[in-house]
């Protein structure tokens, strides 16, 4: 490859680069944001906003472990027992040392 044929795709990859970054930032900024407000909600028991805002998140960043587990524990709330199992079982697929999911399954079962 020609030396003048590299400058230009590396130009060309150095402006890219500020604007992937910065939309990578930007999706972060805007999962912290939905997850903080699916939590104040949760705190507040406002359980349908915190459910709309959990699954905002979890669409954005599907192995968002906490996004999981609090979902499923509003659903656990609610009685809806087999939606928060799945949830449940699903933040042990995300990690499998993740105490909580363990003891929140077995909660489900007491």
């Amino acid at each position: 490859m020609s030396k003048s044929r590299q400058q230009k795709i590396k130009s060309s990859t150095t402006k890219l680069m500020p604007k992937q970054n910065s939309q990578i930032v930007s999706k972060q900024e805007d999962i912290k944001k939905k997850f903080k407000i699916g939590l104040e909600a949760h705190k507040k028991e406002d359980y349908e906003t915190a459910i709309n805002y959990y699954q905002q998140v979890m669409k954005l960043k599907p192995n968002h472990l906490h996004a999981y587990n609090n979902l499923a524990v509003i659903y656990q709330i609610q009685e809806k027992q087999d939606e928060a199992l799945q949830l449940f079982q699903q933040t042990l697929k995300i990690n499998s040392n993740y105490v909580a999911g363990y003891n929140n399954i077995a909660n489900i079962y007491h």
